[in-house]
């Protein structure tokens, strides 16, 4: 997929989604998206372990400042949660919506983009 880099304050940043694993919690299996993001300006990469919860509580943030924001992908259900093609189909899509929030410069320049991917 294509990066989309952020440049604003002297930062230039990219994101991919690049795995998905499962993991249980509490006798449950959780999906989890691995993010990773690049700081093109300052020759820095990290990596943050995501669940779906994470990007809705995200997405519920900046809904209520930018109301035509990018819209956020559905999730899996509980049976499809144990489809590895529908986990990353919805990762995949995760990366898309991430991708087009930070193409959009209001969202990109905000603090809840800056605390969901933990940019210094």
């Amino acid at each position: 997929m294509e990066d989309y880099i952020i440049e604003n304050n002297n930062a230039s940043l990219s994101v991919n989604i690049i795995k998905n694993y499962e993991k249980m919690i509490n006798n449950k299996s959780v999906n989890f998206y691995t993010i990773e993001i690049i700081d093109h300006f300052l020759a820095k990469k990290w990596k943050l372990d995501k669940r779906y919860s994470e990007f809705k509580d995200f997405n519920d943030e900046i809904v209520k400042l930018f109301p035509k924001c990018p819209k956020l992908p559905k999730s899996t259900t509980f049976l499809q949660i144990f489809s590895y093609d529908t986990a990353e189909t919805c990762g995949k899509n995760l990366e898309v919506y991430l991708k087009e929030c930070i193409n959009r410069t209001d969202i990109s320049n905000s603090a809840e983009l800056k605390k969901f991917l933990q940019v210094q």
